[in-house]
């Protein structure tokens, strides 16, 4: 969402850090709000649209 509103933070550690940390008390105020489900319905959304960068995998090995 940074590098959609402008804020190209590929390799510019301050910028990146800087973009870290908004994320961050955006999440953190999401939580002290009770509004954790909103943070999870949102990321899936936006995972949806094919927007974000990082996935999470679970895999489980196969008995033989």
């Amino acid at each position: 969402m940074f590098l959609l509103m402008g804020d190209n933070y590929i390799g510019d550690n301050t910028l990146g850090r800087a973009c870290h940390v908004k994320r961050m008390t955006f999440e953190r105020n999401l939580a002290a709000a009770g509004l954790n489900g909103i943070k999870r319905k949102m990321y899936q959304s936006l995972a949806e649209l094919g927007l974000g960068r990082e996935i999470v995998l679970f895999g489980q090995k196969r008995k033989k």
